[in-house]
């Protein structure tokens, strides 16, 4: 009796942390999804650097970025579920580049 209890206590414990790390992965997944969000704000009908998204940052050039970070978002999503283990890392590439993208926009808006 007292094992199952404790093996109760455990699982527990272990859907918890597993919970948790879900929640990261999604906190981090709304991070980059945000700071993509403010970059493109902030490149509004100002000259494009990067040719994939024009000369120019407006709706085509929202859409293609929009289309890469959700693709990319997506794929992190199959991967997550498919492969848990995959989630740490995901989470903080996310972190990462959602910090780097809000760096770019914080640039942009001094540009202005």
């Amino acid at each position: 009796m007292r094992l199952m209890l404790v093996l109760m206590v455990l699982a527990g414990g272990i859907a918890r942390a597993q919970a948790r790390e879900v929640r990261q992965w999604q906190y981090s997944a709304a991070f980059l999804s945000a700071a993509s969000v403010a970059d493109s704000v902030s490149s509004w009908h100002q000259p494009e650097v990067n040719p994939i998204l024009g000369s120019r940052f407006e709706v085509k050039s929202v859409l293609i970025k929009s289309v890469i970070v959700g693709g990319a978002l997506g794929v992190e999503w199959i991967l997550v579920r498919r492969h848990p283990e995959t989630r740490r890392a995901f989470t903080v590439t996310n972190w990462i580049a959602g910090a780097g993208t809000l760096g770019i926009a914080g640039r942009n808006w001094r540009m202005r």
